[in-house]
């Protein structure tokens, strides 16, 4: 009896075993929640590159004084109040009382003093001169005084005060970019998968583990200020480059450890099709898609009624719907959220008024227009829409030719084209930066184009801190290029995500970042 009884304990437990072990293969199979982020950054520092994608690791792990909402809206981070002076030179930070690291550290005024000198004495840091308008950064940038004569200061552990050198009304959307999230910069250059358990985390997410992939396994900060707010979910950062292959793993239809359920940059011509499945989901952006004209061409192309009929026949919401309905706003105006309450230019097609305008110019119709753009699939299908709708509508024959980054830049220099299409990405959520575009004293006015008047204007743009008064210039900026015609906008940019139709609370900022602590999964 003590045999057959001791023989059904051991069946019991070993069912028991069985039973345990594939319980926990099928939780360790779907316990997490996938976000591909492509290209796997090399450190946690980021300050060597404008990539957007790889500052997603950035939003998720820390956070600085502010933040960017999806509507571009600068909203609480860190500091929980901020005020500026009436002579709009000085501002205020005042640090949370429940802000603390994600071991428990209290985070202090003199943490961010400390971040911004290392942030600032980074050789390699292509944002920094974003902090020239701070009193002292640059002589202490020429070695003239220390870092005690930068007007970076602590006056006590939870103010925080900052003065510039001159009114810089953008300069707190310049703080809300995820560059500025407070950090032991000078910690954090090496890799970090090996150091991961020693970093003091300030956002939303710490990483909870590395694993044999080098994917990363994020979960909730429990010191986060905001942790109520936050998912419990876990969430792997996957690095898969390859937009197909993401694509497939993204589209699995049983669950396995090298699922998808979130990613970017799908390739553009699945847009459509995920659309119609409910796969994907479009967030507004700052991006711009302009068709810019060789202002300095003696042929057509220098013709204001030539560049006045290429821009009467662009059929822009017909090729936006083309791709996807939700890919892109047509553009009215030469920036998104303009103030006016007109539109500059028109988003269907004028056939009638385009003929109108060639027969005003020596147009032959021999001529072939090279359109050149950065190769990419985005900027090639754009491209050969926008060739494509000109030869349909009037018969003129303009020819895409992509380039590689280096290459492009050669042309443009030595004005090799009669078109170029590019698009605009700014660096945070201020208007100036696209009116800045076109002014001649810019390095991004790789068109070439010169106008005094409108100079002056943007001049006057740049320092002006009343926003009613700012807006006005602006629209001073608008007539003239509407008048002159350098560039014509064509969309305003979604940030299109690829996300499984049973998860929620995913969002992109207007910067294109992704948030994740919002996730939910249904």
């Amino acid at each position: 009896m003590k045999k057959m009884f001791y023989a059904i304990v051991l069946i019991g437990i070993l069912i028991c075993s069985i039973s345990i072990e594939g319980d926990h293969k099928e939780i360790t199979s779907n316990n997490h929640i996938t976000y591909n982020l492509g290209e796997r950054p090399k450190n946690l520092i980021m300050t060597d590159s404008y990539d957007v994608r790889s500052k997603d690791l950035l939003v998720a792990l820390f956070q600085g004084l502010v933040s960017e909402d999806f509507n571009g809206e600068i909203v609480k981070g860190i500091a929980d109040d901020y005020k500026t002076s009436e002579d709009g030179l000085e501002y205020t930070f005042t640090i949370r009382e429940s802000a603390a690291y994600s071991n428990g550290d209290k985070i202090t005024a003199q943490d961010f003093v400390k971040f911004f000198k290392s942030f600032i004495d980074d050789n390699e840091n292509i944002y920094s001169e974003q902090l020239n308008c701070i009193f002292g950064v640059q002589d202490y940038k020429r070695k003239k005084i220390s870092f005690d004569g930068v007007a970076i200061r602590a006056k006590d552990k939870k103010t925080l005060s900052i003065r510039l050198n001159n009114k810089c009304p953008y300069f707190i959307k310049i703080l809300s970019h995820p560059v500025y999230a407070l950090r032991d910069y000078d910690k954090l250059n090496r890799g970090f998968d090996e150091d991961y358990s020693k970093i003091r985390f300030t956002g939303p997410f710490v990483i909870d583990n590395i694993n044999e992939k080098k994917q990363v396994i994020i979960s909730k900060s429990l010191n986060y200020y905001d942790k109520s707010q936050v998912t419990d979910e876990k969430i792997k950062i996957s690095f898969i480059g390859d937009k197909e292959k993401a694509l497939a793993y993204f589209e699995l239809k049983d669950e396995s450890e090298d699922s998808i359920h979130i990613m970017m940059d799908s390739p553009i011509n699945e847009y459509q099709r995920l659309g119609e499945e409910e796969k994907i989901r479009s967030f507004p952006s700052n991006s711009v898609y302009y068709l810019n004209f060789n202002n300095d061409s003696k042929n057509l192309v220098g013709d204001i009624n030539f560049r006045n009929a290429i821009n009467s026949i662009l059929s822009k919401e017909y090729y936006a719907q083309q791709i996807s309905k939700n890919f892109a706003i047509p553009a009215a105006f030469y920036v998104p959220k303009n103030s006016a309450n007109r539109k500059i230019f028109d988003t269907f097609a004028n056939k009638n008024e385009s003929i109108e305008y060639l027969k005003k110019t020596k147009i032959t119709g021999k001529e072939n227009f090279i359109l050149v753009y950065e190769d990419n699939s985005y900027n090639k299908r754009i491209a050969e829409d926008l060739a494509k709708n000109i030869l349909q509508d009037i018969e003129i024959s303009v020819s895409p030719k992509g380039y590689k980054k280096e290459e492009l830049e050669k042309v443009l220099k030595e004005k090799q084209y009669d078109l170029y299409l590019n698009i605009f990405n700014p660096l945070y959520s201020d208007l100036h930066l696209y009116y800045d575009m076109w002014s001649s004293k810019s390095s991004r006015n790789v068109i070439g184009y010169r106008n005094e008047k409108y100079d002056e204007v943007i001049k006057a743009a740049k320092e002006e801190i009343d926003e009613k008064q700012r807006n006005a210039l602006y629209r001073q900026c608008d007539e003239i290029l509407r008048q002159d015609l350098p560039s014509v906008p064509i969309y305003y940019l979604n940030t299109m995500v690829c996300i499984r139709p049973n998860i929620t609370g995913v969002y992109a900022t207007a910067l294109g970042n992704i948030k994740l602590e919002l996730l939910k999964v249904e």
